[in-house]
């Protein structure tokens, strides 16, 4: 019987690990650990500025950017264990290899998955023998590797790195390097997705030879694929900028070592520290001696520790200014950094200042992508009351734990093409002279609540198409962001009707950001990339093509109920039609349920009007 072929030797050397054998059950096997020669920090200068006291403010450090976080720190906790001895670990595979003989006969993607998480349960059941406890793990880590599942593969690394003293982001970085991506076309845009995150690992630890050889592999596997093929460019592009930075930082380390007043150096080095490592308090110091005076005022007034919420909110503005000037790569790492300092200052400052700033922090954390706790204030610019739920929760598969696909395209006057099994399409009603809007629905758990969503589709348009509605949960309702080619709106209506089917919604609740102009109008059959995104405290924001286009903001919101008011449509008579089921499904909710979402592709007459690659999930990912 062929056995499983466990972390195989030429990935260490792909990654310049340690030389090890090529197979668990080997007696020379030994699991992978950081490579031996660290990255080059850069060093601090030998002196302060003059005329600042050394009392660098320090920040909470804010969430990860979406291009290149913060270092995944791996954290040693007391009570972790060492890995267990090569030869204690002998025993335990011989024992492994006997245990679960029949189930390593299965070789198919399902059996090695299903062998993945058979081990994976059954590692906790051995929490008394630690030994064989990791032999198992490492079992499921690879089974789940060769199942092309690196979802899978990292959830027994956070098992593992929970209980061993392991190096996360090198196990990690070894599936996704080895993983077959196009073994199974389902897993594809998931595993890329997932990968991804490791790449921003690998360079946020300043590893950006493995980070490039990873960036590398995913090049090649996403090519023909429209949902990722444009993040995965994204990210080769930043990481190169990033190792760009960290090459020029490495020279100029070398020039402070000698000449620490150095402006330029200064100004590279700090640069860096800040905007790509988000170590503040260390660049600080170096930024307040640059050769940038507006950086060097805001460094240096930082510095100087300010205490009054005015002062404080004052040196958010320095650094939201600079923001703007800042490239793409580096612009959201200063604007969360501004609105930390925001953070600090709002409690205290009261008006149209107040809310001011809060608009701002919100626009920084979806600048961001980022998730964060809800607040009691949220910057509300559209607030709708609540009102009282109909209708009974839907059976079905919850929300899922990661943004995942929803439907391959759904296109009006045709088809909602391959759904996922929580997905129901439904053909909805006439409007403006036009015929044929098709959309889609989903079921969500509570989990909404506390993650927020997130809707990802491209979409094309041409001839007569009106838009898209784009529907969120967000409290006891839902939120519907009217996409038009000329205009952005929003609504909560207590009855979709109420809103006169394909209107535009409340443009004037929309604030238009930086990228609208960018953007709009929309063209005709141009494929456009769109991300929607709810924060749990009813913060939005639209981005088109990577611009962020608009923002806005609820409190709270309607349940959306379908049913049409004058009734089901008479033969003959002007009644646009009522919500019902595509090709005979199942039936459609008409009460919505908290947590249920939606994408309405709206009529048309002529042309066309689609969205593809449709993914939803919770903003946690």
């Amino acid at each position: 019987m062929k056995l499983l072929r466990f972390l195989p030797h030429a990935i260490g050397l792909l990654l310049g690990l340690p030389s090890y054998a090529d197979n668990i059950f080997d007696d020379g096997w030994a699991p992978p650990e950081r490579a031996k020669t660290p990255a080059v920090k850069p060093e601090k200068p030998a002196k302060t500025p003059p005329a600042v006291t050394p009392r660098p403010v320090e920040p909470i450090q804010p969430p990860a950017a979406p291009v290149i976080p913060p270092a995944k720190i791996v954290t040693v906790a007391p009570t972790k264990r060492d890995v267990p001895a090569q030869t204690d670990q002998l025993r335990s595979r011989a024992l492994l290899r006997e245990a679960y003989s029949k189930e390593l006969s299965e070789k198919g993607l399902v059996g090695r998955r299903a062998l993945a998480e058979q081990l994976l349960r059954d590692a906790k059941k051995n929490d008394a023998n630690p030994t064989d406890q990791f032999v198992i793990l490492t079992g499921a880590f690879e089974a789940a590797r060769e199942g092309a599942d690196l979802l899978l593969c990292f959830r027994v690394v956070e098992t593992l790195d929970a209980v061993f003293r392991v190096d996360a982001v090198q196990w990690e970085a070894l599936a996704a390097v080895k993983v077959a991506y196009r073994a199974d076309p389902a897993k594809l845009e998931d595993n890329i997705r997932a990968a991804l995150r490791v790449v921003d690992h690998l360079a946020a630890e300043e590893d950006f030879a493995g980070a490039g050889k990873l960036i590398a592999a995913l090049q090649s596997a996403s090519q023909g694929q429209v949902a990722v093929v444009k993040d995965v460019q994204a990210r080769s592009k930043a990481l190169s900028a990033g190792k760009a930075a960290f090459d020029q930082t490495r020279r100029d380390r070398d020039v402070l070592a000698t000449a620490p007043d150095d402006p330029a150096a200064n100004l590279s080095v700090g640069r860096y520290l800040c905007f790509n490592q988000r170590s503040w308090s260390e660049g600080l110091l170096l930024l307040a001696k640059c050769a940038d005076p507006a950086i060097k005022e805001a460094a240096l007034a930082e510095l100087a520790a300010p205490a009054a919420e005015g002062d404080i909110a004052a040196l958010g503005d320095r650094w939201w200014s600079l923001a703007e000037k800042q490239s793409d790569a580096h612009r959201p790492s200063v604007m969360l950094h501004a609105a930390e300092l925001y953070r600090r200052a709002v409690p205290a400052i009261t008006g149209l200042r107040k809310s001011a700033m809060e608009k701002r922090i919100a626009l920084a954390e979806i600048e961001a992508g980022v998730t964060a706790p809800a607040r009691a204030t949220a910057p509300t610019v559209a607030a709708v009351n609540p009102k009282a739920i109909g209708g009974q929760a839907t059976a079905g598969a919850a929300l899922p734990a990661q943004v995942t696909a929803v439907a391959k395209m759904i296109e009006g006057k045709r088809d909602a093409k391959e759904l996922a099994g929580n997905v129901l399409a439904f053909q909805a009603p006439n409007g403006d002279g036009r015929r044929g809007a098709l959309g889609i629905t989903l079921p969500a758990d509570a989990s909404f609540a506390t993650s927020g969503s997130v809707w990802r589709f491209h979409w094309s348009r041409a001839g007569s198409a009106l838009g898209v509605q784009i529907i969120h949960p967000i409290g006891k309702g839902q939120v519907i962001i009217h996409l038009k080619p000329k205009s952005i709106g929003i609504s909560s209506p207590q009855n979709w009707w109420a809103q006169g089917t394909y209107r535009s919604g409340d443009t004037k609740a929309v604030q238009h950001e930086a990228g609208y102009e960018k953007v709009f109008p929309l063209a005709d059959d141009q494929v456009y990339s769109v991300e929607s995104r709810l924060l749990p405290d009813g913060r939005y924001g639209l981005k088109i093509d990577g611009q962020l286009v608009a923002t806005a903001g609820f409190r709270e919101a309607n349940s959306l109920v379908l049913e049409n008011p004058a009734g089901p449509p008479a033969a003959g008579g002007k009644n646009p039609g009522e919500f019902k089921p595509a090709k005979n499904g199942p039936e459609v909710p008409l009460k919505w349920e908290p947590g249920r979402a939606g994408l309405l592709i709206e009529p048309l007459d002529n042309g066309h009007n689609k969205a593809s690659d449709v993914e939803f999930g919770p903003m946690k990912l």
